[in-house]
């Protein structure tokens, strides 16, 4: 404790006194510059506001595009395939990962291996793919 004593009762030298006010001038920064905005730059403005719309299109993209993963995941388990191949269709379940891979080949190279031409989906086949939204709402209510 005496030398605590000793410390506090010692008076800052000349040399410290111009140390501690040089290092308090550059540290000082008025507050204010972080809260002064740029001059408007419209260029720049209109490529922030179409990234952001491209980066929203691109999420809603992947939700939808994770809701049909999904259930082409769950219709490949209730068919017991793990590969499927019709048409220009190919679509495989990697096992292990519960993940799907799908193929849309083009009706050139089908028709070049001798495969069948492929079929159109029934109406009722694409109304069910358009409303994956509904029922990826419907399964999100069910799982709350």
């Amino acid at each position: 404790m005496a030398k605590r004593a000793k410390r506090a009762a010692k008076k800052p030298t000349e040399k410290t006194r111009q140390r501690v006010k040089a290092t308090r001038e550059k540290v000082r920064q008025p507050r204010q510059a972080a809260l002064i905005e740029d001059a408007r730059i419209a260029e720049l403005d209109k490529i922030g506001y179409r990234y952001a719309e491209i980066r929203d299109a691109r999420i809603e993209l992947n939700r939808q595009e994770s809701a049909l993963k999904l259930l082409a995941i769950k219709a490949m388990h209730k068919h017991g395939k793990t590969v499927y191949r019709h048409g220009t269709i190919d679509i495989a379940l990697l096992l292990g990962e519960e993940d799907i891979k799908v193929k849309i080949r083009p009706e050139a190279e089908v028709k070049s291996h001798g495969e069948a031409a492929p079929d159109n989906p029934s109406e009722q086949e694409a109304e069910g793919a358009e409303n994956i939204g509904d029922q990826e709402q419907i399964e999100d209510g069910a799982g709350e």
